[in-house]
């Protein structure tokens, strides 16, 4: 069969086989148009696809080098994130949510592509850290921190989340035992499926942090266990749903510093701390430095922003009013007075000293060469002191009506003190309440005040290690915003109390004292030691030994107190030195007689250690476990320091109804912390000529002359003797400060012989 055939092809004549393969080339045409027809039908089937291939192709060209028309070598990588940074020159490496990329001149920019706008970057895979394209996106596209890979890597498909996104805080009411399910949450259901991310051990009764999209409320991207304070006050409805998140505060103004989410952001020259937790809400525009936001935060933690969202233009009436709150204010003038733009409010912020105002709240006022008028509508408040002629005070008017004062507070006296960069310069002794992870960059709290700490604060801590409980000095400066930026922080103390060691129990040889115990010294118990002046109003029955009362406050005696001279009877005004036990216990080390001291019999002093104090300074205060209270009369001094928690004070009171009333209260810089230490005899003690000087009380203040330099001793000066008085002749340490031109010692100590301190009570 095949032979026949191949026979009968060989017997075809020559025209034939021409005419044959003219025939298999027009099939092969035909075909050949067939197949284009089919591929243009198959376009036009399914257009989507087409662009798609086409745009992918445009890209890979666009991206090779703009219209170089490079050669693309590798796969195209596409992110979402957040510009960190951009440098003034336009080649040059880029920082988009927190990673580097080096644009050159290849690369394509497209848009406005400011610091804090959401961007599209382009790389190749090979070269992962050069920008082929950057280009400006929709801010949705960068919700949550979003670089593009799902969440925190998401259920790994790293794609990304797209869409606009709700968080909610709330409790968590009931989960199913299965993961998936309908779980309660401040009595809202969410359907939790195998997309839901879970982390945290979500027990009943945890506070939960809730993500959804916002076009499906109800089910939950993630959720997430986190810190129990974040639905305090109540929190069953979770924030933004309706629920009670407890008091809160907002604050609008122009965004002056941002992170790329945690961190420190300063708004309206005030920083807050944001966390993952905080919701970032970005509707008109996004959030770059300089846009207009509005920040929400619990009034118990008022530094914590809870959400923070971008606001029109218009709500900040387009006025930054400078940096950090603007420095409008014309520098150091008319006796302190220094004013600054409120953004968002369209209001000025004057310090200055009043210099008169009127009978009562309402008239005209003289503060800082200003004249201003208050009226009833006026808020008037003196919780820093009364409001008199020589104290500071804060004047906020409208900039449309400048001089009729919407609000007059009594401020620190510091405050008034600013030079051209409106920022006040302060110091403070407190003790160290609240720590940032990072101790370079974040808010520490200490001495109830909160301070801006960042890379460029010195942090000096001799050897010792910053935690709660250390006292330390602070130097500061505070905008017109009234934001502290600490420039410096020096551990003083640490926060071990050796006067209640078990170790220090030695006993005296008998109650005449002679015995020594050298690990007594003076001065081992910082921020524990004391000294008081008043009447007594209570002895131990059948001698020295047992419970006192001084001045209203309780103090115990043992056989290791030193007495002077002369016996003591109810009403003597007596000077008693002690030291804190516990937080009810004062043991008295010492006590004497004061002859002269000026003091009435309803009139003492007490010089110790703030434990409490109210938010300004009228309240309840606690100095050294003994309760006091602050009036609008009280007078109230800071010299050296200003009056904070972990302060040393001089307080100056009377009792009346069993209150412990203050009249002033004095700020000073604890004993031995002073700038510098001296030794020598001493050679002269004085009365002091210019004892007013030192707002402490003139009836007591000395000149000392040791060493040929002269220090004034006051009521805030701690002497440390050997149990007789000192006298020219001894020889003496003097630690020591420098005020107003004038040195002010802290602490003498009696170098021949060690002080005798007792530390613990044997019974």
């Amino acid at each position: 069969m095949f032979r026949q055939t191949r026979q009968t092809d060989n017997s075809l004549t020559e025209g034939q086989r021409s005419l044959r393969w003219l025939r298999l080339v027009g099939v092969v045409v035909v075909a050949f148009a067939l197949g284009l027809l089919m591929q243009a039908a198959f376009a036009l089937a399914t257009p989507t696809a087409a662009k798609a291939s086409s745009a992918i192709q445009s890209s890979i060209r666009d991206d090779g080098g703009g219209d170089n028309g490079g050669d693309v070598g590798g796969d195209v990588t596409t992110t979402h994130g957040i510009i960190n940074h951009r440098p003034a020159e336009r080649n040059n490496t880029w920082v988009i949510s927190g990673t580097e990329y080096t644009v050159n001149s290849d690369t394509i920019l497209q848009g406005e592509l400011h610091e804090g706008d959401c961007v599209e970057v382009q790389v190749k895979s090979d070269a992962p850290h050069v920008a082929i394209k950057i280009a400006e996106a929709d801010a949705s596209d960068c919700v949550g921190d979003n670089n593009g890979g799902g969440d925190n890597g998401g259920d790994g498909n790293g794609g990304g989340e797209t869409g606009d996104f709700t968080e909610t805080h709330g409790i968590l009411n009931d989960r199913p035992q299965e993961r998936n399910g309908t779980w309660v949450i401040s009595d809202t259901e969410y359907t939790v499926n195998a997309d839901t991310i879970l982390e945290g051990e979500l027990q009943q009764g945890a506070c939960v942090d809730v993500k959804v999209k916002s076009d499906a409320p109800t089910v939950a991207v993630k959720i997430e266990q986190v810190e129990a304070s974040n639905c305090s006050s109540g929190d069953n409805g979770g924030g933004d749903n309706g629920g009670n998140q407890g008091d809160v505060t907002t604050t609008v103004g122009i965004l002056t510093q941002r992170q790329q989410k945690a961190g420190i952001w300063i708004v309206d020259g005030k920083p807050f701390t944001v966390t993952m937790d905080t919701i970032i809400e970005e509707q008109h525009g996004g959030l770059p430095v300089g846009a207009c936001v509005q920040v929400t935060a619990l009034v118990s933690d008022p530094t914590t922003a809870i959400k923070i969202e971008s606001e029109d233009k218009s709500e900040c009436n387009d006025d930054n009013g400078g940096d950090n709150g603007g420095s409008n204010g014309g520098g150091d003038n008319h006796g302190g007075d220094h004013e600054g733009e409120h953004p968002g409010l369209g209001r000025t912020v004057n310090f200055g000293v009043v210099n008169s105002m009127p009978a009562g709240e309402e008239g005209t006022w003289d503060i800082g060469g200003k004249v201003y008028t208050s009226t009833k509508e006026t808020e008037v408040d003196d919780s820093h002191g009364a409001l008199d002629v020589g104290v500071c005070a804060k004047v906020v008017v409208l900039k449309s009506d400048p001089t009729d004062a919407l609000e007059i507070r009594s401020m620190p006296a510091y405050l008034c003190k600013r030079g051209k960069d409106d920022l006040a310069k302060g110091t403070l002794f407190g003790i160290v309440q609240q720590l940032p992870d990072d101790l370079h960059n974040g808010i520490w709290k200490i001495g109830g005040l909160s301070f801006v700490v960042s890379t460029t604060t010195d942090l000096i801590d001799h050897g010792l290690v910053f935690t709660p409980g250390v006292t330390v000095r602070v130097d500061f400066v505070t905008n017109i915003s009234d934001t502290n930026f600490a420039k410096s922080i020096e551990i003083k103390f640490g926060e071990g109390n050796p006067c209640s060691e078990d170790s220090h129990n030695a006993s005296a040889a008998g109650v005449n004292h002679e015995g020594d115990d050298h690990e007594h010294d003076f001065g081992r118990c910082p921020g524990l030691q004391g000294q008081a002046v008043g009447a007594i109003e209570k002895l131990p029955d059948g001698g020295l030994l047992g419970n006192w009362t001084i001045g209203g406050v309780p103090y115990l005696t043992d056989a290791f107190t030193k007495f002077g001279p002369g016996d003591y009877a109810v009403g003597d005004q007596v000077k008693v030195e002690y030291v804190v036990i516990s937080p009810t216990l004062r043991f008295a080390t010492k006590i004497k007689k004061v002859e002269g001291a000026g003091h009435g019999p309803n009139e003492s002093i007490l010089v110790g250690t703030v434990i409490s104090k109210p938010v300004a300074f009228v309240g309840d205060w606690n100095i050294d476990g003994a309760p006091f209270v602050a009036v609008s009369d009280t007078v109230f001094v800071e010299h050296g320091s200003l009056l904070a928690v972990g302060s040393f004070v001089v307080v100056h009171y009377h009792i009346t109804n069993d209150q412990r009333i203050i009249d002033k209260i004095v700020a000073a810089i604890p004993p031995g912390a002073g700038d510098e230490n001296n030794s020598g005899k001493i050679e002269s003690i004085s009365p002091s000529v210019s004892a007013a000087s030192t707002n402490a009380s003139p009836s007591s203040d000395q000149v000392w002359t040791i060493g040929g330099v002269q220090y004034i001793v006051s009521d805030a000066t701690m002497v440390a003797d050997s149990g007789t008085d000192l006298k020219a002749g001894d020889t003496v340490s003097v630690n020591s400060y420098v005020d107003n031109g004038q040195r002010f010692a802290t602490l003498i100590r009696e170098q021949s012989n060690a002080m005798f301190l007792p530390m613990t009570i044997n019974k």
